[in-house]
Protein backbone atom coordinates (compact mmCIF):
# COMPACT_ATOMS: atom_id res chain seq x y z
CA UNK A 1 0.00 0.00 0.00
CA UNK A 2 2.78 2.44 0.82
CA UNK A 3 4.25 1.98 -2.66
CA UNK A 4 0.96 3.26 -4.09
CA UNK A 5 0.73 6.13 -1.59
CA UNK A 6 3.65 8.23 -2.87
CA UNK A 7 2.61 8.34 -6.55
CA UNK A 8 -0.96 9.08 -5.51
CA UNK A 9 0.25 11.90 -3.28
CA UNK A 10 2.08 13.40 -6.26
CA UNK A 11 -1.09 13.26 -8.36
CA UNK A 12 -3.36 14.66 -5.62
CA UNK A 13 -1.08 17.61 -4.84
CA UNK A 14 -0.10 18.42 -8.42
CA UNK A 15 -1.70 21.88 -8.57
CA UNK A 16 -1.10 22.92 -4.97
CA UNK A 17 1.06 25.97 -4.37
CA UNK A 18 0.77 26.45 -0.60
CA UNK A 19 2.30 24.16 2.01
CA UNK A 20 -0.44 24.95 4.55
CA UNK A 21 -3.10 23.80 2.08
CA UNK A 22 -1.31 20.47 1.70
CA UNK A 23 -1.20 19.95 5.46
CA UNK A 24 -4.89 20.80 5.79
CA UNK A 25 -5.79 18.35 3.03
CA UNK A 26 -3.61 15.69 4.65
CA UNK A 27 -5.28 16.14 8.05
CA UNK A 28 -8.72 15.75 6.46
CA UNK A 29 -7.65 12.60 4.60
CA UNK A 30 -6.11 11.13 7.75
CA UNK A 31 -9.24 11.88 9.79
CA UNK A 32 -11.39 10.22 7.13
CA UNK A 33 -9.11 7.17 7.08
CA UNK A 34 -9.26 6.84 10.86
CA UNK A 35 -13.05 7.14 10.83
CA UNK A 36 -13.31 4.55 8.06
CA UNK A 37 -11.02 2.17 9.97
CA UNK A 38 -12.94 2.64 13.22
CA UNK A 39 -16.24 1.83 11.50
CA UNK A 40 -14.69 -1.29 9.99
CA UNK A 41 -13.26 -2.46 13.31
CA UNK A 42 -16.57 -1.81 15.09
CA UNK A 43 -18.61 -3.58 12.40
CA UNK A 44 -16.33 -6.62 12.48
CA UNK A 45 -16.33 -6.96 16.26
CA UNK A 46 -12.70 -5.97 16.45
CA UNK A 47 -13.03 -3.89 19.60
CA UNK A 48 -14.29 -6.86 21.59
CA UNK A 49 -11.41 -8.92 20.27
CA UNK A 50 -8.98 -6.15 21.24
CA UNK A 51 -10.44 -6.03 24.77
CA UNK A 52 -9.86 -9.77 25.14
CA UNK A 53 -6.33 -9.46 23.79
CA UNK A 54 -5.54 -6.58 26.14
CA UNK A 55 -6.75 -8.56 29.14
CA UNK A 56 -5.24 -11.93 28.29
CA UNK A 57 -2.21 -11.53 26.08
CA UNK A 58 -0.64 -8.12 26.70
CA UNK A 59 1.88 -8.37 29.54
CA UNK A 60 1.88 -4.71 30.53
CA UNK A 61 -1.86 -4.51 31.21
CA UNK A 62 -4.96 -3.05 29.59
CA UNK A 63 -4.02 0.61 29.99
CA UNK A 64 -0.64 0.15 28.31
CA UNK A 65 -2.26 -1.85 25.52
CA UNK A 66 -4.49 1.10 24.61
CA UNK A 67 -1.61 3.57 25.03
CA UNK A 68 0.41 1.45 22.60
CA UNK A 69 -2.47 1.40 20.09
CA UNK A 70 -2.94 5.18 20.36
CA UNK A 71 0.80 5.88 20.06
CA UNK A 72 0.98 3.65 17.00
CA UNK A 73 -1.89 5.51 15.34
CA UNK A 74 -0.37 8.92 16.07
CA UNK A 75 3.07 7.78 14.96
CA UNK A 76 1.86 6.48 11.61
CA UNK A 77 -0.19 9.61 10.96
CA UNK A 78 2.85 11.79 11.66
CA UNK A 79 4.91 9.59 9.35
CA UNK A 80 2.46 10.05 6.48
CA UNK A 81 2.19 13.77 7.15
CA UNK A 82 5.97 14.13 7.12
CA UNK A 83 6.30 12.15 3.92
CA UNK A 84 3.78 14.28 2.07
CA UNK A 85 5.26 17.42 3.58
CA UNK A 86 8.68 16.47 2.27
CA UNK A 87 7.34 15.75 -1.23
CA UNK A 88 5.50 19.06 -1.43
CA UNK A 89 8.30 21.06 0.18
CA UNK A 90 10.78 19.76 -2.38
CA UNK A 91 8.37 20.47 -5.23
CA UNK A 92 7.66 24.02 -4.05
CA UNK A 93 11.41 24.71 -3.91
CA UNK A 94 11.79 23.35 -7.45
CA UNK A 95 9.08 25.68 -8.77
CA UNK A 96 10.64 28.66 -6.97
CA UNK A 97 14.03 27.88 -8.54
CA UNK A 98 12.47 27.65 -12.02
CA UNK A 99 10.82 31.05 -11.58
CA UNK A 100 14.07 32.63 -10.35
CA UNK A 101 16.07 31.15 -13.23
CA UNK A 102 13.56 32.43 -15.76
CA UNK A 103 13.72 35.88 -14.14
CA UNK A 104 17.51 35.97 -14.43
CA UNK A 105 17.27 34.95 -18.08
CA UNK A 106 14.80 37.77 -18.70
CA UNK A 107 11.97 35.46 -19.69
CA UNK A 108 8.47 35.39 -18.42
CA UNK A 109 8.14 31.94 -16.89
CA UNK A 110 5.32 29.53 -16.52
CA UNK A 111 6.67 26.99 -14.03
CA UNK A 112 6.03 23.33 -14.55
CA UNK A 113 3.20 22.02 -12.40
CA UNK A 114 4.08 20.81 -8.96
CA UNK A 115 4.99 17.16 -8.69
CA UNK A 116 5.03 16.54 -12.39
Amino acid sequence: MYAVYLPLAQIVYRGVTKFRMVMEMQVVMEAAAIAFALVGVAAGGGFEQMRREAAAAYDLGKAWYWVTIAASIVGWQLCFMGTVGEIVSFSLKRVKIEIEEAGRAGKRSTPTPLLS
